[in-house]
């Protein structure tokens, strides 16, 4: 019988070091898509500057009488407004990973707790029963 609580206690103290490993990596993971979320974000910010300098340039051709520039600079705003468009959907696909991977972590973590209690239940010595045993 000793045996048999003995090979549970080492499976379970697998088993929680197997949990912290997986909690370690995908901390690990969540700050790399933390981190691909804010250079997403800057070049956001970027691309949308730049798409509205090329637009100051549209008007400003237009004002000298100069289409053929005009258009040149229009396809400029619209190359960078459409690389905006892609960064935002890159941006709301990263912070809906950011969410799902946060609340993995947290149901992980909560899962170690409970077997890290049930591992000292498991250590315990038996004896006679405890207040704190009896509820």
């Amino acid at each position: 019988m000793g045996s048999l609580a003995e090979d549970l206690r080492r499976r379970l103290k697998q088993v929680l070091c197997d949990m912290e490993q997986a909690i370690v990596e995908m901390m690990a993971r969540k700050a790399s898509l933390a981190g691909r979320e804010r250079r997403l974000s800057a070049e956001l910010t970027q691309d949308r500057r730049l798409a509205d300098k090329w637009l100051v340039r549209v008007a400003k051709a237009l004002e000298v009488g100069d289409a053929e520039l005009a258009h040149e600079a229009s396809l400029h705003k619209d190359a960078y407004e459409k690389s905006a468009a892609g960064l935002k959907e890159e941006i709301h696909a990263a912070r809906n990973s950011l969410l799902c991977l946060a609340g993995q972590i947290e149901v992980l973590k909560a899962k170690a707790v409970r077997g890290r209690r049930l591992l000292v239940t498991l250590t315990r010595k038996p004896g006679p029963a405890s207040p704190e045993d009896c509820g």
